[in-house]
């Protein structure tokens, strides 16, 4: 459950890349002390596909049920609900060229989820404060790669990159 986060957070940080706001989304996200993303919505989203069957856990690891997979492809059908699927799949694709491992640490180095975790205390991510410092990272990758890229793991892995290189102390700078 912890990835789901995570890569939830990352599609929704592609999303800005690619110049959707923030509140297109749909749901918070807040940084935990540790440095990680969390979303309240998300937690209840699984919770509630687990207690009706939909969602199963074990070792950890979530999968999808039958009527799991039914009910996705019945969603896939609601326009409304299929816009966000790009973006988690940049974000999920990113572990091609990103160990997970790697990854969440690169992650963590982002300057809201490193604040979070300098003042060990949860605090909402992606506010204008947070938005300011992405569109000026993204608006020098967007020069370095472009902004329409097709693959949206590309700006991901590079990003990520960039962030993996950052002292903590810089990325909340």
């Amino acid at each position: 459950a912890p990835e789901v986060h995570l890569f939830s957070y990352l599609a929704c940080i592609l999303s800005l890349y690619d110049g959707k706001p923030v509140d297109d989304w749909g749901y918070l996200f807040a940084g935990t002390a540790n440095g990680s993303p969390y979303s309240h919505a998300i937690s209840e989203a699984i919770q509630k596909m687990q207690d009706s069957g939909l969602l199963h856990i074990s070792d950890e690891m979530l999968s999808l049920s039958d009527g799991g997979r039914q009910e996705y492809d019945i969603q896939q059908t609601l326009s409304q609900n299929t816009w966000r699927e790009i973006y988690l799949a940049g974000a999920c694709d990113s572990v091609l060229a990103v160990p997970v491992g790697l990854l969440r640490d690169a992650l963590s180095r982002e300057a809201a989820l490193d604040r979070a975790a300098q003042l060990e205390r949860t605090r909402p991510l992606l506010e204008d404060v947070d938005l300011e410092t992405l569109y000026d990272q993204f608006g020098a990758l967007s020069e370095a790669i472009g902004v329409q890229v097709r693959e949206l793991m590309v700006p991901a892995v590079a990003w990520l990159s960039y962030l993996s290189r950052l002292p903590r102390s810089e990325a909340s700078a």
